[in-house]
């Protein structure tokens, strides 16, 4: 056999294997993750902003996963306001404080279902106590699992501004941040008090499910809280707050304390 059949049929079988590799690869794939499952049954929606992919709901988990800093420990509700890890559920309206009845008029029955639980931020982060935060200084790329599901993690600061640059706005690593006009664009487009809801343009869905102080809700209707993983100077943790008073998204950090506030994960 001449060399130049040799080697047409080697290409030719070399091309055949290469085609049935890719066909294989295509009908293998899983496509886009659209939801996730937390380890006590709960789903949630995912939506893919840029590169990152979100939980589009609140979370309503109790249970740390397998792969969790303190993997299938479970937590507990408080009705004192305490540091130690706890949750509160935004969503039993015997816990809304006057205030919160209220400004929570706009909400629908459904929206309430889907406010999710408040963590304190010991519990957030799968700690044992506050006084951790003495020992832990969370850089701006770091990640910590904590109460999220396996795979996902709590979002730093810099999971936070690559959500917000892929959406237009602008960032900085350093500083303490509002962001204008982003608020409006991740808060749902319904169920904020006065008129204040967003555009909900890519499907993030912020509702305003407040935040805790022992078992009594607050702000229900008005703000909502999210955790970041970052700390600072041993004693002050991040979060973002959304507001019913304009369209910005603010960050803000204090001492840790006994409030409880919502989570979101990202994927690792």
């Amino acid at each position: 056999m001449k060399k130049s059949t040799i080697f047409a049929i080697v290409m030719a079988v070399t091309i055949l294997v290469a085609v049935a590799v890719v066909y294989v690869c295509v009908i293998n794939d899983s496509g886009p993750v659209t939801s996730v499952t937390d380890c006590q049954g709960h789903t949630y929606p995912v939506i893919k902003v840029g590169e990152q992919y979100w939980m589009a709901e609140n979370l309503q988990c109790t249970k740390y996963d397998t792969q969790s800093e303190r993997a299938g420990e479970i937590l507990h509700t408080t009705d004192t306001r305490t540091s130690a890890p706890h949750y509160v559920d935004c969503r039993i309206k015997s816990n809304w404080s006057e205030e919160t009845y209220r400004d929570a008029k706009f909400l629908s029955e459904e929206q309430i279902k889907k406010l999710g639980l408040l963590y304190n931020w010991t519990a957030a982060m799968g700690y044992e106590s506050a006084s951790e935060i003495e020992n832990y200084t969370r850089e701006y790329w770091e990640r910590r699992q904590g109460i999220c599901p396996n795979g996902w993690h709590i979002p730093s600061r810099a999971d936070w501004n690559l959500l917000v640059e892929a959406i237009g706005g602008e960032t900085e690593e350093d500083l303490i941040q509002t962001v204008p006009h982003i608020g409006a664009v991740l808060q749902s487009n319904s169920g904020w008090y006065g008129g204040g809801s967003g555009t909900d343009e890519i499907g993030f869905s912020v509702l305003p499910a407040g935040f805790a102080m022992g078992n009594t809700l607050h702000c229900v209707g008005t703000r909502s809280f999210i955790w970041s993983v970052n700390t600072y100077d041993g004693k002050y943790v991040y979060y973002k707050i959304f507001t019913c008073d304009d369209s910005d998204l603010h960050e803000l950090f204090s001492v840790v304390n006994t409030a409880a506030i919502s989570v979101r994960c990202v994927m690792d």
